[in-house]
């Protein structure tokens, strides 16, 4: 199965989308992609409550066969470390997704292993929005998994975000120095960076993803199919490798 690594959708704070971003839009989307089905999380929503955003994800994704939610929580708040356990416990997501840049929080603040020591308990892979300045640079993000190299981490973008200059150089000594980063592809768009990744780090650790509603899914997974890498490369991409790190049956589709 083709299988988006990284989708979002849910009233957002931000609120600037041209259409509304609802799980009955996202699997609208991606049926015209050919893509079978995606990882879900929650956008912030307007009220900051991801304890309560995660709970209407879980609910409305239990007739959607092919979207597995995964959680959001915010290391700021308080009760955080309740909110992630919940998310994998009681609401039964597949993970939690950590957004630094929109969180205001540093990927090595104290307030983070809490909440990864929670997601290894449960055996759990965490998202992690990656390459932003200040707080989720790859090496601050390297230095987090090295700390707990049990739990996976899957880097949206590719653990940066201009691919090119020292960003692009830190994402490689990242991917090359831990073994539990897996490196999500939306808005990747050169082709280099993607064959790269693929011979530093294999073709297990590379996720096909779109970051929906933000990016176009046929654009994003046009870039793995005109990569120059196997067709068993991009099967492993564009599906297997999500599906075997959830724990999931792959039923069967080609990219073709």
């Amino acid at each position: 199965m083709i299988i988006d690594a990284n989708a979002n959708v849910g009233p957002s704070v931000y609120d600037d989308f041209e259409f509304s971003p609802t799980v009955e839009r996202l699997t609208e989307n991606l049926a015209a992609a050919a893509i079978d089905g995606a990882v879900v999380a929650p956008l912030k929503p307007p009220s900051f409550d991801f304890d309560r955003a995660n709970a209407r994800l879980a609910a409305r994704l239990q007739e959607r066969a092919t979207c597995y939610g995964i959680g959001r929580v915010d290391p700021r708040v308080d009760d955080s470390v309740e909110h992630a356990e919940r998310a994998l416990s009681e609401y039964n997501l597949y993970g939690f997704k950590l957004h630094p840049w929109e969180e205001t929080v540093s990927i090595t603040s104290p307030n983070v292993p809490p909440l990864l020591e929670i997601a290894a308990s449960y055996t759990a892979p965490v998202w992690i929005h990656a390459g932003y300045p200040g707080v989720s640079h790859a090496l601050s993000v390297r230095e987090i998994a090295q700390q707990f190299p049990d739990v996976p981490m899957i880097l949206t973008h590719g653990a940066q975000l201009d691919i090119s200059g020292l960003s692009l150089t830190d994402a490689f000594e990242l991917a090359e120095t831990t073994t539990n980063t897996y490196f999500e592809l939306s808005g990747v768009y050169r082709r280099d960076f993607i064959e790269d990744l693929v011979e530093t780090v294999g073709p297990e650790r590379v996720l096909f993803g779109t970051n929906a509603p933000y990016f176009h899914p046929t654009v994003e997974k046009s870039r793995v199919i005109n990569a120059e890498i196997s067709d068993t490369t991009k099967q492993k991409i564009l599906g297997e490798n999500i599906l075997n790190l959830l724990e999931i049956p792959d039923n069967g589709h080609s990219f073709e």
